[in-house]
């Protein structure tokens, strides 16, 4: 398929959902009580169970437990004019029987009212019906026969089949209303939490780690049982008709509520487990117009291990989407569904069948299961719509690999609450995942879609929900419409980051959803990307120094350093000096082709000036020579001959406007208009021309420049400790501070005759000279940013690495690579700001980690 025949198809058949925001806590707090009820239920009968109820009493059918208060409840018994008999019941019984199957084959339930022998296990048909009597209050006594009162009328006594199947109902309301184990317990143990639960029996409290189920086993939604839609919609009806928190509602008429509300309603007693043999039927996963309630989770084989159940909480107007497990109990056949995912360390993918099938060509990857569901309907033939659950920003606990070796889109879309912003912030979390651990490269296909909502608050029912979407249709925007590679991308991404910073947080606090609250946070974390003008050393609103002794060539070096920054050009190949793109500068609003520098020569004059630019700036311009590329360049390298100024210290506060006068003219010069972004001065001893003393104001002038966003190089001396020369306090203000120095040089007394300096000086900066090995090496790096170890330079036509003759520079520049990367991500750094730092595409990036990084464990 093309790129225009997807556009097309996304055009034509995309298949928007609804936008209520999506709760994950509220989703995760549902799945900590199923986990802590699951446990409660795999460990009601081991030998710790007392102990993490902490009370109790034994007896020859099990562990009987007090309720915290008695559990009342009314049951209809009798035919024509059932009697409506009051129960209550102070305790509740654990069988421990190994085989829960009588020989008829009827169930028993584990977790029982405790009640009396003749009652719990009857041994025929006429059970003593006066043993019913302690369960029941005065009234219902009066009303089933069994009043022992002289002075009351006596009733003729109730059948005991009758009592017996009203047993059986408050039986069955002891499980409905406590199928979550939980909640029962919680009230009587000391361990008042799903989180305090999980430690007790040695599980993890993450929903998505594997759970200690013990003898509970893993099952599957059986299929081949099942009846079709209508017939389980009409059972339905007459289940709300008669269920108890339904029968005074008003709005509970289920003959008029749609197929949706139904099914919404059924799974709604599922939470967070059901009772005993409940099962998602294969007919739920069906669409009443655009709204679904299920979505069933696939094997490789196709079978169903688990599924997604839609809940909307109409008070709050948000949603959740519920993994359901079903899980085997031993020598029974009975099973139980709880709100858990799978009990496995990663997730699978959402339509996994399709994904593993040959003819699948192309993956379109979401965030989303519902929008995965919703499009695979219309999806031509080898295109599969996948998506994934994991906690938030825990993608580690999906199992990506049946992506491998796939062309990939992410579909990134504004839907559950999600501004299109943050659903830009969240595909770029998840790329950067993909491609760190996996080395899966993405493209985005970007819809923005139009919800046309006008009303505030929830919704009554779902079906008002259903109705409000099919009148209002959201619509895809047209014009948004498009199709990006990584770089594309990164621009939506810095677009997204600053549209988020304009709104402010009072825009997004108060109604946005969870997921869009962590990603403002994350960012709001995430370290800054430093603004280099040349990496690792000159930064924008901050002051680098290079020093050295005198003769070293620390001027040369850094009239290359400033030649680079104006051209673009790289300084040290092997070691990553690079210049980053200026599209990839945030402080430019408009697009120059080419950086600016004022260079302050306070140490030469104008044909020394024309010289130096000759030897060791106009190697780094572009070709060919003096072409229109070339001479911008030119223009933008600005080099003021100081020497002939007027002697002053410009460190005072009367002279600061002379040096903003020089970089307001500069901006005429080269391209008109552009601002500079380099400052240099060389040297600090010059151009403060006098001692160094603690009245020099030279800090508040750097500082005064930075507020500017302009990147400041001083060059400076070295004093006979090898340190920087004279007052040491100014090296507070330095970011980063490098010192440049030969090594035959070091053991050599410092102390030259006059005439001597004055020769080598001369002889520092011709080319030739500059050949011997030279090293630079960081004396200090503020941030920690950089942890750069020292090398060794030369200039032979232009700046090298010094790297052995039998050292291979390629593999020499991949090492590099990989330190650097390290460094950056140990320093929280992400790979959507390492790639510009180091002034390459994204695409070359990819292809540098892939083959020179370590491969990750495959997830």
């Amino acid at each position: 398929m093309t790129k225009q025949e997807l556009l097309d198809f996304i055009r034509k058949s995309f298949t928007p959902i609804d936008n209520i925001p999506e709760d994950t806590a509220w989703r995760d707090a549902v799945c900590m009580e199923a986990r802590a009820s699951l446990l409660i239920e795999a460990n009601c009968t081991s030998e710790r169970f007392p102990a993490f109820m902490k009370c109790g009493r034994h007896t020859e059918h099990g562990w009987v437990y007090k309720f915290a208060e008695p559990f009342i409840v009314a049951t209809s018994v009798g035919k024509g004019k059932p009697t409506l008999l009051h129960w209550h019941f102070e305790e509740f019984l654990i069988r421990s029987n190994r085989v829960l199957v009588t020989d008829t084959g009827e169930n028993l339930d584990r977790w029982t009212l405790d009640v009396k022998d003749e009652i719990l296990i009857p041994t025929n048909v006429n059970v003593d019906i006066t043993k019913f009597r302690e369960y029941l209050d005065d009234d219902s006594q009066e009303l089933a026969g069994l009043n022992n009162n002289p002075s009351m009328p006596h009733r003729e006594p109730m059948a005991s089949c009758d009592l017996m199947n009203g047993f059986k109902e408050a039986q069955s309301e002891f499980n409905r209303k406590y199928r979550s184990r939980f909640l029962l317990c919680q009230a009587v143990s000391p361990y008042k939490t799903p989180e305090q639960v999980c430690y007790f029996f040695d599980s993890p409290p993450d929903i998505f780690e594997p759970s200690k189920s013990g003898k509970l086993h893993l099952s599957q939604f059986h299929l081949s049982k099942e009846d079709d839609l209508n017939e389980w919609l009409n059972r339905l009806r007459e289940a709300v008709e008669n269920h108890p928190s339904e029968k005074n509602q008003d709005s509970a008429n289920p003959q008029r509520w749609s197929s949706g509300q139904l099914i919404h309603w059924d799974l709604t007693q599922m939470v967070p487990c059901s009772i005993f043999n409940e099962t998602v039927p294969a007919c739920y996963h069906y669409y009443d117009g655009w709204y679904c309630s299920v979505y069933p989770f696939k094997d490789s084989r196709g079978n169903v291990k688990m599924q997604l159940v839609n809940q909307y909480d109409s008070v709050q107007n948000k949603k959740i989407l519920l993994p359901v497990t079903t899980w085997d109990y031993p020598n029974s056949f009975q099973d139980k569904i709880f709100c858990m995912p799978l009990p496995q360390e990663q997730q699978p993918l959402y339509n996994l069948d399709l994904l593993l099938k040959p003819e699948t060509e192309i993956v379109i990857l979401t965030d989303s299961v519902e929008l995965a569901d919703s499009n695979q309907r219309n999806a031509p033939v080898g295109v599969v719509f996948t998506s994934f659950i994991c906690s938030p920003e825990r993608y580690e606990q999906v199992d990506w690999t049946p992506l491998e070796e796939k062309e990939i889109y992410y579909l990134v879309s504004n839907h559950s609450g999600t501004a299109m912003e943050f659903a830009i912030l969240k595909a770029n979390e998840v790329r950067n995942f993909l491609e760190d651990e996996l080395e899966i490269q993405l493209k985005f296909i970007v819809v923005s879609v139009d919800y046309q909502e006008r009303r505030h608050g929830g919704f009554a029912t779902l079906d008002e929900l259903i109705n409000h979407h099919n009148n209002k249709r959201p619509k895809v925007e047209a014009d948004s419409l498009m199709i990006v590679d990584g770089e594309d991308f990164d621009e939506l991404y810095c677009k997204a980051n600053k549209k988020i910073a304009e709104l402010g947080l009072k825009w997004w606090l108060p109604d946005a959803s969870g997921e869009q609250q962590r990603l403002v946070n994350k960012e709001s974390d995430r370290r800054m990307r430093p603004p280099y003008l040349l990496r690792p050393f000159l930064l924008r609103g901050e002051v680098s120094m290079l020093y050295a002794s005198k003769s070293t060539g620390k001027s040369a070096l850094a009239l290359s350093m400033a030649a680079a920054v104006v051209s673009g050009k790289t300084l040290f190949d092997e070691k990553w000096w690079v210049v980053p793109k200026i599209k990839d500068d945030p402080f430019y609003k408009a697009a120059y082709p080419y950086r600016k520098v004022l260079y302050l020569d306070f140490e030469n004059g104008e044909g020394e000036i024309r010289e130096r630019k000759i030897d060791f700036a106009r190697c780094y311009w572009p070709h060919p020579k003096n072409g229109e590329e070339w001479q911008k360049c030119n223009g933008n390298l600005i080099v003021r001959d100081m020497t002939s100024a007027e002697v002053k210290d410009y460190s005072a506060r009367e002279n600061w406007q002379d040096i903003i006068a020089m970089l307001k003219e500069a901006e005429k010069e080269g391209i008109p208009g552009q601002p500079v972004d380099l400052l240099v001065i060389d040297t600090v001893s010059k151009f403060i021309h006098n001692a160094y003393t603690p009245r020099m104001d030279l800090s508040n002038l750097i500082n005064k420049v930075r507020g500017m966003n302009i990147a400041v190089l001083l060059i400076h001396h070295e004093g006979s400790n090898k340190e920087v020369r004279g007052w040491k306090s100014v090296t507070d203000d330095m970011y980063f501070l490098v010192r440049l120095f030969r090594e035959q040089n070091e053991e050599k007394d410092e102390k030259t005759s006059e005439k001597d300096e004055k020769t080598s000086e001369k002889d520092a900066y011709n080319p030739k000279t500059l050949k011997e090995p030279l090293t630079l090496a960081f004396a200090k790096a503020r941030s920690g940013i950089e942890a750069e170890p020292p090398f060794v330079i030369y200039f032979d036509k232009k700046w090298q690495v010094h790297v052995d003759e039998n050292i291979n520079r390629e593999e020499y520049k991949n090492k590099e690579f990989k330190r650097i990367v390290d460094n950056y991500s140990q320093r929280r750094l992400k790979h959507d700001d390492i790639y510009p730092i180091l002034g390459i595409s994204h695409g070359t990036y990819f292809t540098l980690k892939k083959n020179v990084l370590p491969k990750k464990r495959k997830h």
